[in-house]
């Protein structure tokens, strides 16, 4: 443990088996660090407690707790249960040099694969994968063990035309995260294929960090790509690499996640400082908070082709099919107030030769668009439409009515990114399943006069 390959700890003799691990050198008093660490009892369960030596208690570890010491559930003794338990710890100002490990019973226990990343850096400060072990002793000492857990790790060929794949319907990378939980098989949303990686930054500087045992080389003008789906009110994320497992970061790349839309990101190696290699890939909580889950996409490092430099937004082109509400032109009838709207903006444009510009002139303003009959609505149906954010980005709320003066749903708040046309997706069920539709609604969402935004190929779909 600590960074020392092959070393492993061990204790004997009467309760509380334990051992001391010596970081000189390794972790700061007053930083910050999340540790990963897998753990199993060698007899009953136990629960393994965490502490400092040299600080008073109230300075030991807070999250998760039992009495002021941080803790792991140990399994049985079988060694297929092992179990990954992770945690923040603050280094006590007290602090003199020494980590202890001990049970709460009377079982001895065994420890592999421990990480220690600095949240500050996102750098891994040590990393170990040689099994430390303890029996039951009252005064902590040290031998060799010859227990070792084996590891494997999966690494994704490189894809001709795509460069390395680290996430697409499972993952191809290890999971080193900390302070995060994944769900590599969400089922919904999903960009491409079956399944998302869902993503829950647990609390404050967690991390989704994906990690190659093969170094994957860069290439000048290339970078990571990979699509995301907010939560509700956005998500934000710091990108960077490591070149190795406990070093080596990048500088990051700050990125906003748009709620409830798929946004694809790029981030060039040029935004990352250029890093030679790529062994880690980490995408952190860039709100130094816990996050609700967002979720990822067709996550890969290296593209067959040239990466921009500055984050763009894409999606799949909307299929011809349902109603087309505007398309170059209005097919329905316009019933907006307190709007401006510009049916043949030329600049920009998605789909066709023209867009559609919209100016909320007054708080609570709304672009409104009216058929008749109304058409009869089906549960799998949605509001599709491109936006193109203003400057800033702007906010609206999604609704439709049943009828010409009543009948509304609940609304869906979209955040349109600035200056990138997003393809945005509202389904019906998330305005509570209309039986059908009358008019279709995009009001202001921020309380206020917005600048123009713009909207093209609008249907109902």
């Amino acid at each position: 443990v600590g960074g020392v390959s092959g070393q492993a700890l061990s204790a004997s003799g009467g309760r509380n088996p334990s051992f001391n691990w010596n970081s000189t050198g390794v972790l700061t008093p007053g930083k910050t660090y999340a540790f990963s660490v897998q753990a199993k009892s060698l007899a009953t369960p136990d629960p393994i407690h965490v502490g400092f030596i040299g600080g008073p208690n109230a300075d030991w570890a807070t999250a998760p707790t039992t009495n002021g010491w941080a803790w792991a559930n140990l399994n049985n003794a079988s060694s297929s249960n092992w179990t990954q338990t992770d945690f923040v710890m603050t280094i006590p100002s007290g602090f003199s040099s020494n980590v202890n490990f001990t049970s709460n019973g009377n079982s001895a226990f065994a420890l592999d694969n421990l990480v220690i990343t600095d949240i500050s850096s996102g750098t891994v400060v040590t990393t170990t994968s040689s099994s430390s072990s303890s029996t039951s002793t009252s005064t902590s000492t040290s031998t060799s063990s010859s227990t070792t857990v084996a590891t494997t790790t999966t690494v994704a060929p490189p894809q001709p035309g795509s460069g390395t794949v680290v996430y697409d319907d499972a993952l191809g990378w290890d999971n080193w995260s900390w302070n995060t939980t994944l769900n590599p098989a969400a089922t919904s949303p999903v960009k491409n294929g079956t399944t998302s990686l869902a993503v829950t930054y647990t609390s404050a500087g967690g991390g989704a960090s994906f990690r190659s045992s093969t170094s994957v080389a860069t290439v000048a003008g290339q970078g990571l790509s990979f699509w995301a789906y907010g939560a509700p009110g956005g998500n934000t994320i710091d990108v960077l690499t490591m070149a190795t497992d406990i070093g080596g970061a990048t500088v990051s790349k700050r990125l906003q996640v748009s709620a409830g839309v798929w946004t694809q990101f790029n981030v060039s190696w040029a935004d990352l400082g250029n890093p030679s290699k790529v062994a880690r890939v980490n995408i952190v909580d860039g709100k130094n908070a816990a996050q609700p889950t967002f979720w990822i996409d067709d996550l890969v490092v290296g593209t067959g082709g040239v990466l921009p430099t500055t984050t763009t937004t894409t999606a799949a082109p909307v299929p011809p099919s349902g109603t087309l509400i505007y398309g170059d032109t209005l097919a329905w009838t316009s019933w907006s107030w307190n709007t401006t709207r510009n049916d043949g903006v030329t600049s920009p444009v998605k789909v066709g030769a023209k867009a559609m510009g919209l100016t909320y002139n007054a708080a609570w303003a709304g672009a409104s668009f009216r058929v008749t009959p109304a058409l009869v609505a089906t549960g799998g149906q949605a509001i599709r439409f491109w936006g193109y954010g203003a400057a800033g980005g702007t906010i609206i709320d999604v609704r439709v009515q049943t009828a010409d003066s009543g009948g509304a749903t609940v609304a869906k708040r979209i955040t349109i990114p600035a200056g990138v046309w997003t393809d945005i997706t509202v389904p019906l069920a998330d305005l509570g399943f209309p039986a059908k539709i009358a008019r279709v609604n995009l009001v202001d969402g921020r309380g206020g006069a917005q600048p123009a935004y713009y909207i093209d190929d609008l249907r109902v779909a």
